[in-house]
Parts: C-alpha cells; structure tokens; sequence
C-alpha cells in the first residue's frame, strides 16, 4: 500500500493503534492456552483456535498495510513464535500450520533466522515425523495434508539455505521429506493433490541450483558450486527427483483412465509437461547419465514386457530430444535403437494398440538430427512408422513422425522413393479421411522427390501422387452424384489441401548458394511433360472449385496452391504461368466466399515478380487493377466490407515498388483518381484496417521513386492535385478524428509528406485552420501555429510521434491526457 497518499496515510496511523491493542489481545488469549498435547476444554480450545485465526488476519494486513519490516515488532515476532509451538499440539496443528503456511508463502522475507531455525527444528521433530508417514498412505488426512503444504511453504522460502548446505542433517532431512512429497502413492492430481506443488519445488530447486553454477547470483550455493562434493550432492537429488517423476509419470491402466473425467485427463497431461520442463533443467546438471538411466529403463522395461513403464521411460527420453543434437550421447540412443523396440511394437497386438507405441512414433519425429547421422536405421525406422499409419489411434502420431523424419532425410531416402510410394498406396485405404494424415505423408514424399537432381525424373513420382488426389477427387465427384454433399466437400477439401502440402514439398529447400556456378534454368516445366503435369495440377483444383466453388475452406485451399509455387526462383510443377495465376484470381467476383483470399493471392502475386532477375507481369496486373478497381466501386467505400476495402488498397500500395506505372498509365484518368480518393475515404472513416492500409499506401506513394520520367512526372502530378486533400484527412486524424491507438500509423504519411514535399508546409497550414473541422475547435491558434512548426522543424524525425499525440490529446481536451 503506498504510504504517500494521503487517504492511506490514515488508514495506517489507525492500524498502527489498533495494533497494539490486537497484540495484547491475542498474546493474552495465547498466554491462557497450555502448552501440552492434551486437548482442553472446548470452550478454550476454540478460543486459542480463533486467537490465530485472528492473529493470521492481521498479520495478512499488516503485511500488505505497511512497507517496512520493522512493523513487526518483538510482540508480533512473540506472537510468532507462539503458533509455531502450536504445531506440535495435535488438535491446534492445522489452525498454527494455516498461519505459517500462509506467512511463508507470501511474506518470507518477514521471517527472522531465529525463527526459521525454531521452525526447522519442529518439522524435522518427532511430531513430523508421525504426520509425514501419514502423509505417505494412500488415504492421507487432513492434518497430513496440512503437513505437506507447510513444508513446501517452508521449502520455497529457504530454497538458497536448502541448496547452500543440503550435507546438514537439517537440510538433509527436509530434503529427503520433500523427495517423499513427490513420491507419494496415487496417480498426480486425480489422487494426489500434493505432487504438483512439489514438482515445482523441485523445478525451482533445480533452476536455482543451474544458476548458481551458472555464476548467475551472490548466494551461498554460487560460492560452493565449484566444490566437487557439493556437486556431487545436488547431483544426487536431481538424479533421485527425475526417476521420482519417472514413477509417478506413469499412466494408469486404460479402464481407469477412461473413469477419469476431462479435468482430471487434462490435469494429468499437463503434469507430464510439467515434468518434461523439470527434465530439461536437470540436463545441464546431469547431462549424459540422465538419457542414459532413461534409456536403461526403457531396455530394462521391454524385457520384462512392463508397458506402462516402457511408455513412461520413452516419454522421458523424448523429452531430452534436444541432447540428440550432441554427438557424445550417440552411442547411449543406439543402445536403444539396437534393441527390439520396433521388432516389439509391430508384433506385440497388444502393444502396438497401446500409449507404448503413440509415444514412440513421437519420439522417432524428435530424434530426426540423430537419424541424419545414421540413416543405417532409417528402412526400418520408416517402415514401422508406415505399418502404423493404419491404426485410427497412431495415424496422426505416425504422418507427423513420417514427415519429421522424411523432411530431415530426404538426401539419403532418394532410393527409397518408389517404396514409400508403395508404402503410402498400400495404407491410403485406411487413412481418415478427415485428419491431415495423407496432406503430411505426400508431403513428406513430395520432399524426397524435390531432390532428384534432373526435372525430368521427378515428373513419374510426382504424376503417382497427383493419382492419389485424383482419386480424392472422384470420391468427391461420387459423394456429390449420390447426395451426400458434406461428403463430397470433405473429399474435394482434402483433395486441394494435399496439393498444398505436396506443392510445399516441391519447394526449393534452402541451403547455401554457390555464387561461381553456372546454374542452367531448366526450361521442362514449361514444355510437354512438365506443362502437363502443370496443366493436371490445374485441372483437379478447377474441377473441385466447379464442385464447391462457394466453399470457403475449398477456395483459401486453392488459393494456396497457387501460393506454394510464388517462392520459387526457378521453374517448377507449382510454378504457374502469369496467365494461368491472373485467370484464376479474375474467376473471383464481389460475392465470391473468402474474397480475401483471392486478394492476398493477387498481393503474393505481385510480390513474387518484384525482384529485378524476375518476370515483369504489367499486362497482367493492369487486368487485375481493373478487376480489383471494379470491387472498390461496388463497394464505394470501406464501411460495407473493411476487410475487402483494406485488401484492394493493400494491392495498390504493393504496386508502387516495381509497377507504379500500372496506376499511372491507366486508359482512363477517372480510374486514377477513383483509386486515390478511394483510399482518402479509407484513411477518412472510422474502420481501422482499411485506415491502416491507407496510411502505409500513402506513406509508400510520397516514398516512390520511379524510373521512367512519365511515371516521375505522373506522381508529381497526383501528389500536387492530392496533396491538400490528403493534408486534410491527416489533420482530421490528428486533431481528434482518430483513436489514441492509430496516430503512430497516421503518422506515418505526415512524416513523409512533411520530408518530401516543399508545399506541405501550407498544405497543412490550410487543412488546420479549416474551419470545418469541430475538433479543432478546441485548440487555440497560436496552438496549431506551435504544432504546424514543430512537425516542419522535425522533418520527419521518429519524435515527430510524440508531437502528434500531444496535439491529440490537445483537441480532444485534458480527459483524454494518459501516459503513452
């Protein structure tokens, strides 16, 4: 609470009065209350009872009423000490714990050593000792509970004393205790409501010991962390919690976890992640011996065929897949590798139906760098990942892994091509329709493909999985004749979306470029086999979009499609010709679902032929100016559809880079002018994407810098006719008209016209003293003469911002004066 204003000042002169009198109250109620582990009468057991409680709310509220710590004063610090003799009084325990639990938790710095120490010793005390064996049946009680909560209390607030000296007996013992809490039997969460609290202690524990010997603070464990038998301990604690968590990780058997009801399913997954982040800090502490002890249980448990093990070690080396990136821990993963997992899990019915295999088919995806360097394992590796795409259960699991592992490999499966192929006819049957299975397995193939060197020989693989769609899209054809309509589309989406996938596959991987090279362009895409390939491509996305064309889904598939090829800087099957591109955006009209779509499709178009080794298109984008220009005159402004508003004027600012003569040499000068005031009343209404479209448009028009002298002359001219008009949309803005969050934006245009135009210094002297602008109504002259100067004098400086939201905040009064 901040002493400084004045209403809480009061407050505390009255708490400082009261607080003696609520001291002697209670120190008087505890003073009546016997020492002794004998209950008393009732009527003094429920006084003492509510002496803490009182004592535990005031204490709360002296801590969050006063700054200092010398408030608490040797009665309260008496008081203290009073409830922490109360722990060892059965029937007053949970009443004392209460207090402590909550004063560690949120006030430990409040504690005194002293006190610390008092405390330490009763809860390493015999008393202790009776409530932690409780605490470790299965049918904990309450008062055990309590136990466990004031040890993490009391573990959390002296976590740099634990770690410091963990060979005192002290230390030693609470440490041990704080092991059992995360041991305790029960499956976490459903029926242990300890362990997630005590996994991060121990995730705490851990991270603060990794800094200490990161040298990251001034604590005793720092100073001691190059001392080998102090390591040595902590290095024991973190070996001993990580196979704790390994226990308790473990899933329960099928039955009852369907028992369990989603709360309880997501609390569990979400302790697994939990551990896995406890796993991932112990690694710098233990490094190699941890994947190693993980990796001999997991041996260990397929020999005595304990599943539920198996998983849970798997789960844990799964967890540590970034420690296959270092070379020395090879030998350890093929001692896995080695062994009969894979023969195990394609054999054993009961096991290849179980979590078992889901979390190896993840951990295969996550070992991907390991394989790179030992493709000796990849045939078989692959082929239990393919043999598992057929299972309902492991089908997503497995076409991630598939594609993970492809995608890393891909240089070294080039002669395992027509196999896979093979692999993927023989499983597609029973692929789920529905899921992203066959996207990611095409895919996955389409990569390998993408690496035979000669175009030529990559159009027979790649014509098999343009098959595999076409037999989607009958299925959609089929599914349509017959009715089934819902059908019909799901097959026409998956159709599309594996074109996608396999156009991405197709991509052009990255990798250094050899500058000395003589690169010939292969011209195959783009004659015979190659253009029919192109033109099959084509074909199966037409047909679909003839089938379901008002599909929303269906079109932003397609036109991501056309997207994938726009990256490429070399020919390809996904490369379409300009032609081909404008055709299909100009299929759209301004009732097409997902318009937006098409738009950014044209936006992307634009980009990809804005490089100077690039194509030039300009008869094509005067065909799509035309098109788009008809949306904006539909449209006539942007509050119909901001969205279709804010994508027409994306495209015309994309055009100013590489094709401002696209705008200027239009056949009629009215279409000129129809864009630019089109995007004026952008910039003029109050949606705010189109608003910040219109902004960056005319931020990038007074930037231009055409090279033909028409174009140059061209933009002269449209920048003197609109000047002042844009002049006067800005100081709309600035004056009020906008919102306190689009003036960085606004900003903008104003900075640039102010740096390259010599006639803005009167343009928006004339738009500021407009009289038809009420908002600058509340600002003075002499205030809009300061203003207008200081934006000239900046000259387009970035603290140009800062003066614009001033006179913001100036005309639209002192309400609306917050920080920025």
């Amino acid at each position: 609470m901040d002493p400084e204003t004045l209403k809480n000042f009061t407050y505390q002169e009255i708490m400082e009065a009261n607080m003696q009198v609520i001291t002697a109250l209670i120190s008087h109620i505890f003073a009546a209350t016997p020492i002794t582990s004998m209950p008393v009468s009732n009527g003094e057991d429920n006084l003492t009872i509510a002496g803490i409680q009182c004592f535990q709310a005031w204490l709360f509220n002296i801590h969050f009423t006063f700054t200092s710590h010398t408030v608490i004063s040797e009665d309260l610090g008496a008081l203290l000490d009073s409830t922490i003799k109360y722990l060892e009084i059965g029937h007053l325990f949970e009443s004392a714990a209460d207090v402590l639990t909550d004063h560690l938790s949120n006030f430990p710095t409040y504690m005194k050593s002293v006190t610390i120490q008092r405390l330490s010793e009763i809860l390493t005390g015999k008393s202790a000792e009776e409530l932690f064996s409780r605490l470790m049946t299965s049918h904990a009680d309450a008062q055990s509970l309590k136990f466990a909560r004031l040890l993490l209390a009391f573990g959390d607030a002296t976590i740099q004393t634990l770690a410091g000296e963990p060979e005192n007996s002290t230390t030693d013992l609470i440490l041990t205790m704080l092991h059992g809490l995360i041991s305790r039997p029960g499956y976490a969460v459903v029926e242990d409501e300890i362990f997630l609290p005590a996994l991060e202690f121990w995730t705490a524990f851990i991270e603060f010991v990794l800094e200490c010997i990161m040298n990251g603070n001034e604590s005793v464990a720092q100073k001691r962390s190059k001392e080998p038998i102090w390591l040595e301990i902590i290095r024991t604690h973190a070996n001993r919690v990580t196979g704790e968590c390994w226990q308790k990780i473990q899933l329960p058997p099928e039955e009852e976890c369907e028992s369990w009801d989603s709360d309880e399913q997501k609390g569990f997954i979400d302790i697994r992640r939990e551990v896995e982040d406890l796993l991932g800090s112990a690694h710098p502490i233990l490094g190699t011996e941890m994947l190693s002890n993980f990796v001999k249980l997991a041996i260990s448990s397929l020999a005595e065929s304990s599943w539920i093990a198996l998983e849970a070690s798997l789960f844990c080396i799964t967890a540590l897949s970034f420690s296959c990136d270092e070379e020395q821990n090879d030998a350890i993963i093929a001692s896995l590798f080695d062994s009969s997992i894979f023969t195990h899990l394609s054999t054993n019915q009961a096991l290849f139906s179980s979590r078992a295999a889901q979390t190896a088919i993840d951990l295969i995806g996550q070992f991907s760098p390991y394989f790179e360097r030992h493709t000796n394992y990849l045939p078989s590796v692959l082929g239990f990942l393919f043999n598992t795409v057929g299972a309902p259960r492991l089908e997503n699991h497995a076409s991630r892994s598939i594609h993970s592992l492809i995608t890393s490999c891909r240089k070294s499966l080039r002669w395992e091509l027509d196999n896979f192929i093979i692999h993927y006819q023989a499983s597609a049957v029973a692929l789920n329709g529905t899921s992203h299975t066959k996207e990611r397995i095409l895919a996955a193939i389409a990569t390998i493909i993408q690496t035979i060197p000669e175009d030529e020989e990559k159009a027979a693989p790649l014509g098999k999985l343009l098959e595999f769609v076409g037999r989607d899209i009958s299925r959609c054809k089929t599914d349509l004749l017959a009715g089934r309509t819902e059908e019909s589309q799901s097959a026409g989406l998956m159709a599309l979306r594996c074109l996608v996938n396999i156009g991405r596959g197709m991509q052009q991987a990255d990798g250094p470029i050899d500058l000395d090279a003589n690169t010939i362009t292969s011209t195959f895409w783009q004659t015979k086999n190659g253009l029919a390939i192109q033109h099959e491509i084509l074909r199966k996305v037409q047909t679909v979009l003839d089938l379901h064309g008002q599909n929303g889904e269906i079109i932003e598939a397609a036109c991501c499609i056309f997207r994938t090829g726009f990256t490429e800087s070399q020919p390809g099957p996904f490369v379409f010709s300009p032609i081909a591109t404008t055709a299909f955006i100009l299929s759209s009209n301004i009732n097409t679902p997902r318009l937006d779509c098409f738009l950014t499709t044209a936006c992307a178009f634009i980009s990809s032929h804005s490089k100077d080794s690039a194509e030039r298109i300009d008869t094509e984008l005067r065909t799509l100016l035309r098109h788009i220009l008809g949306f904006t005159q539909i449209l006539g402004g942007p509050e119909k559809d901001p969205e279709i508003a804010q994508n027409c004027v994306d495209f015309f600012e994309k055009l100013i880079s590489y094709y401002i003569n696209i705008i200027f040499q239009q056949n009629e000068q009215s279409s000129v002018e129809y864009l630019l005031f089109f995007t004026l009343k952008c910039l003029n209404s109050r949606e705010i994407l189109p608003k910040r479209s219109a902004s960056s448009f005319w931020s990038s028009l007074l930037s231009a810098k055409p090279q033909a002298e028409n174009d140059k002359l061209a933009l002269i001219d449209v920048i003197n006719y609109f000047g002042p008009l844009l002049s006067i949309a800005l100081i709309k803005n600035i004056g009020g008209g906008a919102s306190r969050s689009e003036l960085d934006t606004l900003a903008g245009p104003l900075r640039r016209l102010v740096t390259r135009q010599i006639a803005a210094k009167s343009w928006l002297e004339n738009a500021l003293f407009n009289e038809s602008n009420i908002q600058l109504q509340n600002v003075t002259s002499s205030q809009k003469r300061v203003f207008l100067q200081t934006i000239i004098n900046l000259r387009g400086k970035p603290d140009t911002n800062r003066v614009v939201k001033e006179f913001w905040r100036t005309c639209r009064g002192n309400m609306f004066d917050y920080a920025s």
